[in-house]
């Protein structure tokens, strides 16, 4: 499990004067590679326009746009859409584009809604524009579908059903019209294929076996059928060491007679349907290393003679870098059995190909960041003719990985009173990052699926970096985040808040980690970045945040509270380090006199949320976002290595979090309910362990007096250890802080899911 890879720490990352999503969009006619991307500058954003690599302007917008999308129009003419939000609005709007000379025809209003509009999809059918996209109706996120005539748009179907669908894709052999997306339905991700004659629509799903959610549906035409693939994701563990994660690979088909017939790949040596196997540099063989690109986007192209290929992108894992991938294809040969993996491109990321290609010449765009001004995108081409380099997967790299056979975790009800009043502990992970963040993957709503109907916790925040690096969290996508959180969140049941990672360091500390976690429990808050002049520190955040009802807490081992009325809390777990057991430091504010509780958070980059190593326990009367927020302010929380307890700990009157004075002697009690054997408890006072008591069974209570607790202020909180092993990146106590350290049996976010220690907030009190 030991890694040699090694990574320069540069945490200033300088911030160009032009930011981008991390999704291309492309298109290929007459010899011109196109390519859509949504761009941002300061706060306004736009769709920038590149052929051939070269900019060649840009489609401004009033609001804000999420993602677009490229397609042909007409000979001569290629149209862009996207959906964007503007204000109380969400919009889908679209353009033509003169392919001679890039000149932009004029804006389209294809669509408007008051709530969510997700990505669009376009294509040409029946010489006629055809437009699709999620949306939400009626409570549900449903998939739109638009007809373009006479220069209008006019909806001419709600094509999904009463499931939530998302990511869509349209395409026209010229016959039919067909329609793919993903739609979540029994707890899974499954795909839906819909079929259009212009008249009658014929509807037909692919559903993933247990253990297994598919999604991410692409889908191409061509003289010799019509051609799907998708992501699949198959829940994995690695039992030795406790760590979730995912299996993930793509699947594919030809579509025919109203039904998908599977292209299987008989030399994968485990699984047939693995058309493209994605684990290499996704799923660890030692390490996991987040990557600027998108790996688990996978095309479909046919090229002038008839060759379907799949291309996808790759971070080998032992090259130890972000931005410098490769770009891996095969083909399907005319006896249908799969050509071997081929490695033909490498040092760019964000890989992206047309559907259709000439001449063995296969057009690539991809982010070249370093270039000048809005150049942010560039292209090349790649001869498939001849000898190509050969990559052989290994299988035995992944062996550690196995099945997970019961995926989802059952949740257990835990009671708590105060004061005549009764409290339930709910589990949080308010720390989790999605693909709107440079490193990380998984959607927002997978992310929240799997927090839900996976993990089985009560709460979950997505919380991508304002800007970490290379790449901001445009005001888009927070809408988006948003809106989302609105959607699934269920007073009583299932809560979703809303946040951001603000990425500020402070040169006067060492590391100089200083991030914080900005979580609004309430609809409709504002973005602050640290790249935004407003709040490009962390003294103008607070000043920001002063007067609204928000959630903040410093993340990693170094930290600086600015404001204590603001930073009520610190993460003291993730997935990262253990910090508060590793170093002294959080220990040390708290003896230097700072008041905070403590949060466990996964800040997974791996789409675990709640299985990522670190949760929080927060003690509150009801599951709602009102309630919640006044237990984050009073500190009633437990943060632990991913493991869920009871735990009731008092001084006399005083409860977890809570400060007050006391005459006489404190009295301490303590109870604690566990799902596996308690190895001890500790209370500690002041930073020195008073009292420890060894346990071997699930159920363990205390009581006893300070009797040698002087006069004056004191805090103390609870240390709880499970039987198992601790995870520890550092041995506790270690002076010289190694920002992720690797040399370890957890290296580098990979921590166990469910792990062995728990520590209350702390009380404080006077003794008068």
């Amino acid at each position: 499990m030991h890694s040699k890879v090694k990574r320069e720490l540069n945490f200033h990352f300088p911030v160009p004067s032009i930011n981008f999503g991390r999704k291309l969009s492309t298109f290929y006619r007459d010899g011109n590679l196109w390519t859509a991307v949504q761009m941002e500058k300061g706060r306004k954003t736009n769709v920038g326009v590149y052929r051939n690599g070269k900019f060649i302007g840009k489609i401004e917008t009033d609001g804000f746009v999420h993602q677009p999308s490229i397609c042909s129009a007409s000979e001569g003419y290629i149209f862009i859409s996207w959906n964007e939000v503007m204000g109380e609005k969400w919009l889908i709007k679209g353009a033509i584009v003169k392919e001679k000379d890039g000149k932009i025809e004029g804006i389209e209003n294809i669509f408007e809604n008051e709530k969510l509009v997700l990505p669009p999809d376009i294509t040409l059918f029946q010489n006629k524009l055809w437009c699709v996209f999620p949306a939400i109706r009626e409570g549900k996120i449903k998939i739109h579908l638009m007809e373009r005539e006479d220069g209008g748009w006019k909806i001419k179907e709600i094509i999904s059903g009463n499931s939530d669908a998302f990511r869509v894709k349209v395409n026209s052999d010229g016959n039919f019209l067909y329609c793919v997306y993903d739609q979540y339905k029994n707890k899974t991700y499954e795909i839906i294929c819909e079929i259009f004659n212009g008249k009658r629509w014929k509807k037909f799903k692919l559903a993933p076996p247990s253990g297994e959610r598919w999604f991410d549906p692409k889908i191409i035409s061509s003289k010799k059928g019509v051609y799907i693939i998708w992501v699949s994701l198959k829940e994995v563990e690695d039992k030795k060491l406790g760590i979730r994660d995912h299996f993930p690979f793509a699947m594919a088909g030809r579509i025919k007679d109203n039904k998908v017939e599977y292209l299987y790949d008989k030399t994968h040596p485990e699984d047939k349907r693995i058309i493209i196997d994605l684990r290499e540099g996704l799923l660890a063989s030692e390490i996991y290393q987040g990557y600027h690109g998108l790996r688990r986007n996978p095309y479909i192209s046919i090229s002038d003679r008839g060759e379907l290929w799949c291309f996808w992108e790759v971070k080998i894992e032992r090259e130890g870098t972000n931005i410098s991938g490769h770009l891996f294809g095969r083909k399907l040969r005319e006896d249908n059995t799969w050509s071997p993996y081929y490695d033909l491109y490498k040092g760019k990321y964000s890989y992206s190909v047309p559907s259709f290609f000439e001449e063995n010449k296969l057009p690539v765009s991809f982010i070249s960041i370093f270039e000048s001004k809005e150049n942010v995108v560039g292209s090349d081409w790649i001869n498939l003719k001849g000898k190509k380099k050969i990559y052989t997967l290994n299988p035995e790299k992944w062996k550690r990985w196995k099945a997970v056979r019961e995926s989802r975790v059952k949740k257990k009800e835990r009671k708590i009173y105060l004061n005549g009043k009764e409290y339930k502990i709910f589990w949080a992970d308010t720390h989790c990052h999605s693909n709107n963040c440079p490193d990380a993957e998984g959607e927002v709503d997978e992310l929240i699926h799997y927090a839900r109907d996976i993990a089985g916790i009560d709460v979950v925040c997505i919380m991508d970096n304002d800007y970490y690096p290379r790449k901001s969290l445009t005001e888009s996508e927070w809408q988006v985040q948003n809106q989302l959180s609105q959607h699934f969140t269920q007073k009583g049941k299932f809560v979703v808040f809303t946040g951001w990672e603000f990425t500020y360091h402070r040169k006067d500390l060492q590391p100089t980690y200083n991030h914080r976690c900005i979580i609004y429990p309430f609809s409709g808050g504002k973005l602050y970045r640290r790249i935004d002049d407003e709040t490009n520190t962390d003294e103008k955040l607070m000043e920001k945040l002063k007067n609204k009802r928000v959630i903040c807490y410093p993340h990693h081992c170094t930290y600086k509270i600015i404001n204590p009325r603001i930073d009520k809390n610190v993460e003291v777990c993730s997935s990262w380090r253990v910090c508060i057991e590793e170093i002294d430091f959080t220990v040390e504010q708290l003896k230097k006199g700072e008041v905070f509780g403590f949060i466990g958070s996964s800040d997974t980059h791996r789409s675990v949320p709640g299985l990522g190593g670190a949760l929080t326990g927060v003690i509150a009367e009801e599951l709602t976002p009102e309630s919640l927020y006044e237990a984050y302010r009073k500190r009633r929380l437990i943060a632990t290595q991913g493991c869920r307890l009871k735990i009731d700990f008092r001084i006399s009157d005083l409860f977890i979090g809570e400060e007050g004075k006391i005459k006489g002697i404190p009295e301490i009690t303590g109870k604690v309910i566990a799902e596996k054997k308690i190895d001890f408890l500790e209370v500690v006072r002041d930073g020195e362990i008073i009292f420890k008591e060894k346990g071997k069974t699930k159920k363990m209570s205390f009581k006893f007096m300070d009797r040698k607790a002087e006069k004056g202020r004191h805090f103390y909180f609870l240390r709880v250890k499970l039987i198992g092993n601790s995870s520890f990146h550092l041995p506790r106590g270690t002076s010289e802080l190694k920002p992720h350290v690797r040399e370890s049996k957890y290296p580098h976010n990979l921590a166990r899911a469910i792990g062995v220690y728990a520590w209350t907030s702390p009380i404080w009190l006077t003794i008068i």
